[in-house]
C-alpha cells in the first residue's frame, strides 16, 4: 500500500462537513458545514479559515449541501441551499454574506427534501442532485424522489435523471466519456456514458454495488486523481477507498 499521510486540517469542527471544492485559483479548501448552515474556506499557506453563515430563518430545514466559486469572479459561488441553487456573493471574511440571489427552485411536490453534491464538468457546466429527508428508515418509494439537474453556463437548468434515492458522488473520466456517479441509497456506485459537447449523458449502469462486494459504509463523495483512479469516502464505514476505473475491485483501503 502506497505510503499516505491523513491529517486532521486545523479549523474549527463541523456538524457535518460536506462538499469538499479544492480552489486551484486560490489554493484553498472550501467546504460547507450542512447543519451550520456555513460556507467555509482554509488556507493551507497561512493556516487561517474563514466561514460564512447562510440564512435559513423560517425556510425550515434548509440546509447548504454544496459550494462551487465562480470563475468570472472569486468573491461569487454557486451553493445547494434547500431545494434551490442560489448565488452567494462573500467578502471571504465576514460572517455575513454580501448578497444571495436564487438561480433556479426546484418545484416538484413529491419531493420533500433538498440539493446534496454539486460539482461542475470541464465546459464549466453545474451538475447536482437531490433527496428526499434523509432518515435510517427510508422507504423504497423515497429513494426514487430524487432528480440530477444540471446548470448551464447561459443559466438554464434542465433535469437529466430521476428516481435517484441519495444523490452524492460525481466526477468525470480524463477523456470525458466517462460520468460516474453515486446513489447513497442503492449504496452503488453508476457509470454513464457522456456528451461532452452536448453535457449528456446516457446508458446508466452499475460500476460499483457496496452490497454486491461486500464493502464496508456507504458510498458518499467521489473524485478521481490524475491518474484516473476513483476515490471514495464510505459514510459510517470509516474508511476511503481507491478504485481503479478500468478495473473496479477495491485496490486499497485507507481506515479512519
Amino acid at each position: 500500500m502506497s505510503a499516505i499521510k491523513i491529517e486532521i486540517l486545523p479549523v474549527e469542527k463541523t456538524g457535518l462537513g460536506e462538499g469538499p471544492h479544492w480552489d486551484g485559483c486560490r489554493q484553498e479548501l472550501l467546504y460547507v458545514d450542512l447543519t451550520e448552515k456555513t460556507v467555509n474556506r482554509y488556507s493551507p499557506t497561512t493556516e487561517k479559515s474563514y466561514k460564512v453563515k447562510i440564512d435559513s430563518e423560517g425556510l425550515g430545514e434548509t440546509y447548504v449541501s454544496h459550494v462551487i466559486p465562480y470563475a468570472s469572479n472569486p468573491n461569487k459561488f454557486v451553493i445547494g441551499h434547500g431545494k434551490s441553487l442560489k448565488t452567494l456573493e462573500w467578502d471571504l471574511i465576514s460572517l455575513t454574506p454580501t448578497s444571495i440571489t436564487t438561480i433556479y427552485d426546484v418545484v416538484d411536490d413529491n419531493l420533500e427534501g433538498r440539493f446534496n453534491d454539486g460539482k461542475c464538468d470541464v465546459q464549466g457546466r453545474l451538475w447536482a442532485g437531490t433527496m428526499p429527508i434523509y432518515s435510517s428508515n427510508m422507504s423504497s418509494e423515497d429513494g426514487t424522489k430524487g432528480s440530477l439537474f444540471k446548470l448551464s453556463k447561459d443559466g438554464l437548468v434542465s433535469k437529466h435523471a430521476d428516481k435517484i434515492g441519495v444523490s452524492n458522488g460525481l466526477c468525470w473520466s480524463h477523456d470525458n466519456t466517462k460520468f460516474y456517479f453515486i446513489d447513497s441509497f442503492t449504496r452503488c456506485m453508476y457509470v454513464f456514458d457522456y456528451d461532452v459537447q452536448l453535457g449528456t449523458i446516457d446508458n446508466k449502469r452499475v460500476a460499483l454495488d457496496f452490497q454486491k462486494e461486500q464493502i464496508n459504509g456507504v458510498p458518499d463523495g467521489m473524485t478521481i486523481d490524475s491518474n484516473g483512479n476513483l476515490w471514495i469516502a464510505c459514510f459510517d464505514g470509516y474508511q476511503v477507498q481507491k478504485n481503479k476505473t478500468l478495473n473496479l475491485a477495491v485496490q486499497e483501503n485507507w481506515n479512519l
